[in-house]
């Protein structure tokens, strides 16, 4: 079972990410420049003291992925014209799960240095998305 400390970790240690706060001033997040990719919510409506990871994937067919293989945490899906944003019980996944989730996230913020992931993180990135859709342009790793 994963809690917020988990991300905290994982993010924290992503190149160019620093600790912040979403639009409201209370939920913390994880930002690479203005752009959070791993977000803590505790929405009215949910049951009281369970934390929510809101984190963000490429597309919609990315966000219906995660939902179908983690149908009892995903608590919503909520879909953009550029990218989608999941919110997933933490309690419901393992840390293995959740250090995986952020930091595919953190790889779509932008101005994150590419070379600094892990080989399984660049290869399942590229494999899913082209690079220019994680704002990869130009990069001598880049395929």
């Amino acid at each position: 079972m994963a809690g917020w400390k988990d991300v905290e970790s994982v993010a924290g240690s992503l190149p160019g990410a620093k600790p912040g706060f979403a639009h409201d001033g209370q939920s913390p997040t994880y930002d690479v420049g203005r752009h959070p990719f791993a977000r803590l919510r505790w929405e009215d409506g949910f049951e009281e003291g369970r934390e929510i990871l809101q984190f963000w994937v490429a597309d919609e067919g990315a966000a219906r992925a995660i939902e179908q293989s983690e149908p009892h945490a995903v608590v919503a899906v909520h879909v953009f014209t550029k990218k989608a944003a999941v919110w997933l019980w933490l309690d419901q996944v393992e840390a293995d799960e959740v250090r995986e989730l952020v930091t595919d996230s953190g790889v779509r913020a932008p101005n994150v240095p590419y070379v600094h992931f892990s080989g399984r993180v660049i290869a399942a990135a590229t494999a899913a998305r082209r690079p220019a859709q994680l704002g990869l342009w130009n990069h001598p790793l880049v395929p």
